[in-house]
C-alpha cells in the first residue's frame, strides 16, 4: 500500500492535480471529467508498475529459491522489500527527469513564441 502512495504521489506531482484550489474557483464539468479521465489514468499507470514490480521482484527474489513453501523467508521478505524500493526509486527517478525534460522543452518552446511576438 505504501509503494502505491508513493508512485501516485510521484505521478501527480507534476501533474497539475488539485488546479481548482490553485486558481481559487470550482472546476467546470469539462474540467471536472478531465480530472476524473486523468485520475483513472494515473490509478492504471500505477496499478501497471505494481504488477510490473511485482512480478520482476518476485523473479528475482522467490524463484531463484525454488519457492518450496507458500511462506516466504525472512530472507525473500527483505529481497522483495530492497527490490520493490529500488524499484519506486529508480520509476520516480526517470519520471522525476522526465517531467524535467517536458518542462525544459516547454520552456524554450514559449520563448522561441514570445520572441516571435
Amino acid at each position: 500500500i505504501i509503494i502505491i502512495i508513493i508512485m501516485a504521489s510521484l505521478l501527480r506531482g507534476k501533474s497539475g492535480a488539485g488546479q481548482q484550489q490553485q486558481h481559487g474557483r470550482q472546476p467546470s464539468e469539462q474540467e471536472a471529467m478531465h480530472l476524473r479521465i486523468k485520475a483513472q489514468f494515473d490509478q492504471a499507470i500505477v496499478r501497471q508498475l505494481l504488477e510490473q514490480a511485482t512480478d520482476e521482484c518476485f523473479k528475482t527474489c522467490c524463484e531463484p529459491n525454488g519457492h518450496s513453501s507458500s511462506a516466504l523467508s525472512g530472507g525473500e521478505k527483505e529481497c522483495l522489500t530492497r527490490c520493490l524500493d529500488k524499484f519506486v526509486s529508480a520509476h520516480g527517478s526517470v519520471y522525476q527527469s522526465f517531467v524535467s525534460n517536458v518542462q525544459e522543452i516547454e520552456r524554450k518552446r514559449d520563448k522561441q513564441m514570445q520572441q516571435k511576438q
